[in-house]
């Protein structure tokens, strides 16, 4: 129990941006891996601003105006930074269910593969989950004049009374930090192949 802990403390530890992401199999479990991914990418951020590669791969890529500032700001960096210790807080102290925690996995996974597309699908099922779209309901639509406004009221009931795994851990509002976290990441280090990187 005690090496356990001891492990456990160690992977809470911000690694350094001179260091490595511990690859997955070196991490006992996903809660753990994603909170070692996520401090890793924060110092990361931090330490691109300093040595001006984040300038330089945004000028190349030509982002937008609005996320080169995110992407390019001191206190955004920072705020990124606080926000992953309290994620990572959160993801220690609760008990993350099962899906939710390999969809948090394979993000973290895709980020440090350079797979940007297939982390962003990971991301979309980590906001998304299992709720309804509208294309999931039955669409009547002979006597219906309404038909798309019912099938969205029926589509917005169904989801009400669904729990999302993001609410139930406590994680939620930090998942506009994942997205950033993945921006970043794909801005200095895109991959070669243009179709495994996320528009």
């Amino acid at each position: 129990r005690r090496q356990e802990r001891r492990q456990e403390r160690r992977q809470r530890r911000p690694c350094g941006f001179r260091g490595r992401a511990h690859p997955r199999e070196c991490v006992p479990r996903p809660q753990g891996f994603v909170s070692h991914s996520a401090r890793c990418l924060a110092a990361r951020w931090r330490a691109w601003l300093t040595d001006g590669s984040l300038a330089e791969a945004a000028r190349q890529s030509r982002l937008s105006g609005e996320v080169a500032r995110v992407l390019l700001s001191e206190a955004a960096a920072a705020e990124a930074a606080r926000g992953v210790a309290r994620f990572c807080e959160r993801l220690a102290s609760c008990e993350v269910p099962a899906d939710l925690a390999r969809n948090l996995e394979e993000f973290c996974t895709c980020i440090g593969a350079r797979e940007y597309a297939a982390a962003n699908r990971a991301y979309l099922e980590i906001v998304m989950g299992s709720r309804k779209w509208q294309t999931d309901v039955p669409y009547l639509v002979e006597g219906n004049r309404n038909g798309p406004s019912v099938v969205q009221s029926v589509a917005e009931r169904l989801n009400k009374g669904m729990s999302h795994p993001l609410d139930a851990a406590g994680i939620r509002d930090y998942t506009v930090l994942l997205r950033r976290l993945l921006s970043v990441a794909q801005t200095v280090h895109p991959n070669a192949d243009p179709s495994k990187n996320c528009g």
